[in-house]
Formats: C-alpha cells, sequence, structure tokens
C-alpha cells in the first residue's frame, strides 16, 4: 500500500510539473481509496480494493507509466525530492484539497 500511495504522490508531482496546479480529482480519487483500504486492514477486515476501486489506481498506474517513458529526468528527479521531503513531513497529503468541496461543507 506505501508503494501504491507513493506512486500516486510521484504521478501527482510529475503531473503537476507538466500541466500546473489543474485536474487533481483522479490523484485525490486515488488517494482516497488507498486510505480507505488502508483503514479496513487495520480495522483487522483485510487488504482490499473493490473492483470499481482497482480502475482508480489502473488509471494512475498508466499515467505513471507514460510519464515514466517521456518526462525528462529532471522532473523525475525534482519529483523524487519532492516525495522524499513530504514523506518526511507531518502533512496528510501532498495533493491541494478540493476547494469547492471544502467551501460547501459547513
Amino acid at each position: 500500500m506505501s508503494c501504491l500511495l507513493k506512486t500516486v504522490y510521484m504521478t501527482y508531482f510529475l503531473h503537476e510539473a507538466q500541466y500546473g496546479r489543474s485536474a487533481f480529482e483522479p490523484f485525490r480519487d486515488a488517494e482516497r481509496v488507498l486510505t480507505q483500504s488502508v483503514r479496513s486492514a487495520e480495522l483487522k477486515d483485510g487488504w482490499s480494493l473493490p473492483d470499481n476501486d482497482c480502475a482508480i489506481i489502473e488509471t494512475i498506474l498508466t499515467l505513471h507509466d507514460r510519464q515514466l517513458d517521456s518526462v525528462p529526468a529532471h522532473l523525475l528527479a525534482t519529483a523524487q525530492e519532492r516525495l522524499n521531503r513530504f514523506i518526511s513531513s507531518d502533512r496528510i497529503s501532498p495533493i491541494p484539497p478540493d476547494i469547492a468541496v471544502d467551501a460547501a461543507t459547513p
């Protein structure tokens, strides 16, 4: 699960480096799915991903494969540095919250 989360974050960092701060929803969805799986395992319900959730992770892994095939090495190095800083921090997620959803929540 840790490797999958790291891959989601690397993919997010590379996406942000290429396209700016936009289209975060697939990354939020993947993070949510993996976090739910971790919580389930902590409750002794076992490690699993429902089929719909697997599709969300597959989308991120496919994107990451394309990124690894095409992004310059300096972007990979920068994304890895960002991942290492995030892992060393106390932050819960490097992915920005959905402002529209957060603003609507009382």
